[in-house]
């Protein structure tokens, strides 16, 4: 409002803002979620309140078992989330009492007991008393020797769980490849400082054209959304990849980056007749596990395990097992096509592990399908 100063918040304006806090939350709570859940043996949570008791007394009336998604939505930190179901624990008594309030304890299982406890703080708000002069010859001889070996060893010690501090909590699929055991020994060495280099905005397309990289993205994007049973032939393929670029799956530059004749090849192959004809199949298949962290860190200790998460582009099922189908888009040679399915050899395993574990069933091929070369390798 020009006239009396006065600016207002657009509704897409707040639609984005509200959408941009809801995301940050859900990575809030999911952070909270891991950091809960990797204790072994004990867990202590400590929040420290300005307002003491005022503080509780305010949280008190939203106390709940489960919480009011529109009250946690309103709390100002992750603890404010924990104290709201610790009010209404039965072994919270010290945190009602502070609060000067009662809350209800619903009647449902809590599960084991917890240790609650309220430390006031206000004696600890005036500082330690502080010597106004030099401590006496009494007060020096009072003071215990210390064993110079023992204050070495002290100083010396190494928390022995250093290396399962430094493992991540989640794993994508897509992370293994190329991921060998020599590899991984030299992850931790140093390495010589990136160039930056700045992406080519979507504008620029139109001028010059798809990447490399943003080609192979279109296809993958062709083989998730087209219709299999039209896509055996170059017209039928192009013909559906102008159904996706009319139904905006696709941009105009994607449809025409993406080859109907490379299409059409891998369902004209043995792999595409197998698939098609299989007795069922899955496309764009996204999973999330928890597997033994040792299986991919040789650091990590016994019974630690990683989020692993991957999205298998294609698995179809016969009366023998499951088979992992990948596309592939990158640029190779009838020379270095082996080689270059190797490196994706532990991408491919993972995926296998998973469809195993979730489905119950076993994998028999994992199988890489070249673009390029029109070729499937199985690794």
């Amino acid at each position: 409002d020009l006239e009396r100063g006065v600016e207002y918040p657009t509704l897409a304006r707040t639609a984005v803002a509200r959408q941009l806090e809801k995301e940050m939350m859900a990575e809030e709570l999911r952070l909270l979620y891991v950091a809960m859940t990797r204790a072994k043996e004990k867990l202590i949570l400590s929040v420290a309140l300005t307002g003491g008791g005022k503080d509780l007394a305010k949280l008190a009336g939203d106390g709940d078992c489960p919480v009011d998604p529109q009250v946690l939505l309103a709390c100002q930190s992750v603890g404010q989330w924990v104290l709201l179901a610790a009010l209404c624990r039965p072994d919270a008594g010290a945190l009602r009492r502070a609060a000067e309030t009662d809350v209800p304890i619903p009647q449902t299982d809590f599960g084991p007991a917890w240790d609650v406890r309220f430390v006031d703080g206000t004696p600890f708000l005036e500082g330690p008393e502080r010597l106004r002069f030099a401590p006496t010859q009494a007060q020096e001889a009072a003071e215990p020797e210390h064993d110079p070996a023992e204050l070495a060893e002290r100083l010396a010690w190494r928390y022995p769980h250093a290396a399962s501090v430094e493992l991540p909590s989640k794993l994508t699929a897509t992370q293994l490849k190329g991921r060998g055991l020599d590899g991984e020994a030299a992850e931790q060495a140093p390495k010589a400082p990136r160039s930056i280099t700045f992406g080519r905005p979507r504008f620029a397309a139109e001028e010059w054209g798809l990447t490399p990289a943003q080609k192979g993205t279109a296809l993958h994007l062709v083989m998730q959304y087209i219709d299999f049973e039209k896509a055996g032939t170059p017209e039928g393929a192009a013909a559906e990849i102008s159904r996706l670029v009319e139904g905006q799956f696709l941009t105009p530059q994607q449809g025409e980056a993406a080859d109907p004749a490379r299409i059409a090849a891998f369902f004209q192959s043995r792999l595409g007749r197998e698939l098609m004809d299989s007795v069922s199949l899955r496309r764009e298949f996204k999973f999330s596990i928890l597997a033994p962290a040792g299986r991919y860190y040789k650091t990590a200790g016994e019974g630690e395990q990683v989020l692993l998460q991957g999205v298998v582009d294609c698995y179809f099922e016969t009366l023998e097992g499951i088979t992992v189908v990948d596309f592939k888009t990158d640029r190779v040679t009838a020379r270095t096509v082996h080689e270059r399915a190797e490196n994706y050899r532990p991408q491919l395993e993972a995926y296998s592990q998973a469809l195993a574990e979730i489905t119950g069933k076993p994998v028999v091929r994992r199988i890489l399908w070249f673009f390029a070369l029109d070729q499937a390798v199985e690794v």
